[in-house]
């Protein structure tokens, strides 16, 4: 199997700002809110997923997701 049909088949890529992960204090950090930032977009509401949600969105384990949040919060 090549490459390109690999990553075909397993999802769709995202991208962050890495200027937001400066801001907020790291690279998960700057993962986490770039995400939440594009889910809340599509509808102008709150984003109401769950931890599994985000982990198949973002490659955040639910560990790495605590953290940021922290990070965030604080």
């Amino acid at each position: 199997m090549r490459l390109s049909e690999f990553l075909t088949d397993i999802g769709q890529p995202f991208a962050y700002y890495p200027q937001i992960a400066k801001l907020c204090g790291g690279v998960k950090e700057g993962i986490f809110l770039c995400r939440i930032i594009w889910w809340q977009r599509d509808t102008g509401e709150w984003v109401t997923k769950t931890m599994e949600e985000i982990t198949d969105a973002t490659g955040l384990s639910l560990k790495e997701q605590r953290s940021a949040r922290m990070e965030l919060k604080a």
